[in-house]
């Protein structure tokens, strides 16, 4: 996009749109535990984004289940094995997997896992 288009584009914005930036620190954001194998931090938004931060124990399971919008995720540390429709994905440190809304998933966590989660976009049905 050329810098002219940019600028027009920031121009057309609306006193309507009263979004402004915001910033977060994972380092203030507490810690969720959801089972005795995996905990996780999440960045409040309300705008159909979610953003999660997530700790798994080496063993841990997350059976088949879906989301109503598309979800991404991002392997920081860890090796875990991602089953989409019958497809497996192995992620490893640096890999990043989209799984799109209403896709049968299930994740089994073959070492301790570090990840980002990001559900982006309004639910699809």
């Amino acid at each position: 996009m050329k810098k002219t288009e940019v600028l027009a584009q920031a121009a057309q914005k609306t006193e309507a749109d009263t979004r402004k930036s915001e910033m977060w620190s994972w380092l203030d954001l507490p810690w969720s535990v959801y089972t005795d194998t995996m905990h996780g931090k999440t960045i409040p938004t309300d705008d159909g984004v979610s953003i999660n931060r997530y700790c798994a124990a080496a063993g841990a399971r997350v059976g088949e289940h879906t989301h109503p919008y598309d979800q991404w995720v991002f392997t920081r540390s860890g090796h875990a094995r991602v089953v989409c429709d019958g497809e497996a994905f192995d992620m490893a440190p640096g890999s990043v997997l989209r799984i799109p809304a209403n896709t049968v998933h299930s994740v089994t966590y073959v070492e301790e896992w570090e990840g980002l989660e990001f559900g982006l976009g309004r639910a699809v049905h």
